[in-house]
């Protein structure tokens, strides 16, 4: 039985590699360098044993799956992302642009199980080294993608090998009809929504109103403490006054301590001070009334 098992897994075809597509991932006008890249990077990962398809056939194939143009990316990692998701293997970005006299270039691969890319890389050159440079730049690429590409492919052998059943004996029954591929689009994500502690600290930031309740209230109590000392003080002199009044009419003939000017002077105070001191307690009650409201407030 075991002999028998070990004979069909032997005889079973070998899974497929994981499929590794390259594209010029952005619609920057770079005339032939972008291409040139691609056709260097494809040769490099062949001479790591590596199949890729280029960006033309990239396209084609990426455009059957339900995929937007891989140029509408504009270089963006999560976008590569998805592409690399309907292919079910890895996308390789190549992104060129001028900067003056300078080309630079941007090479970014990343796979369908994970969200960080596989490997990335930058080159900068002039126009005359830049065939050079780019040819470097994507030998060592393909060197650093020999690695994690093997380990995808290993990990695709043992997933078929254990979903694979071995079959003891004739299976006469018809297979069932495959059904037709699914055409998937992509959406584009909704933009982030802020955290309820971000949202709440930002009201809680606008309905302060800082220092002015606690002024306006200090202002009221400084108000109403010096309109009862001016009551007090007014009636005070009141006081003075009329025991005056009434000593020099019980005692006729008897000499008053103030005269007539000091008499008026004392009335007129007492007036003054109780008038002021109601004015300060109607002032403090309408600074306290407006402070509660304040603090009501927040």
């Amino acid at each position: 039985m075991t002999a028998l098992i070990f004979f069909a897994l032997a005889q079973a075809p070998a899974p497929a590699d994981v499929p590794v597509a390259i594209v010029i991932s952005s619609r920057r006008d770079t005339g032939s360098s972008a291409t040139a890249v691609v056709e260097q990077l494809k040769v490099a990962l062949a001479g790591q044993g590596i199949a890729a398809t280029g960006d033309a056939e990239s396209v084609q194939r990426l455009t059957a799956l339900g995929a937007v143009d891989p140029k509408a990316c504009d270089a963006a990692r999560l976008c590569l992302q998805k592409l690399a998701q309907l292919l079910q293997g890895v996308v390789i970005g190549v992104d060129v642009s001028k900067a003056g006299k300078l080309t630079a270039g941007h090479l970014e691969a990343v796979s369908f199980d994970r969200v960080e890319s596989l490997a990335a890389d930058d080159i900068t050159s002039d126009a005359k080294s830049w065939n050079k440079k780019a040819g470097e730049a994507a030998t060592a690429f393909a060197q650093k993608l020999k690695a994690p590409i093997g380990a995808l492919n290993e990990a695709r052998r043992a997933k078929v090998i254990v979903a694979t059943p071995v079959k003891t004996e004739p299976d006469l029954k018809g297979s069932p009809p495959l059904e037709e591929p699914r055409e998937t689009r992509l959406v584009p994500e909704p933009p982030p929504v802020p955290p309820p502690a971000a949202l709440a600290e930002t009201q809680t930031q606008k309905s302060s109103l800082g220092p002015v309740g606690y002024v306006t209230a200090g202002a009221a109590i400084i108000a109403v403490g010096a309109g009862i000392a001016c009551l007090i003080l007014g009636f005070l002199d009141r006081g003075t006054y009329f025991q005056t009044q009434a000593s020099t009419d019980a005692l006729p003939g008897v000499a008053s301590t103030y005269n007539d000017m000091q008499l008026a002077g004392l009335a007129s105070q007492s007036n003054l001070r109780i008038g002021l001191g109601g004015g300060l307690l109607g002032f403090g009650a309408v600074l306290g009334i407006t402070s509660a409201l304040l603090f009501l407030k927040e």
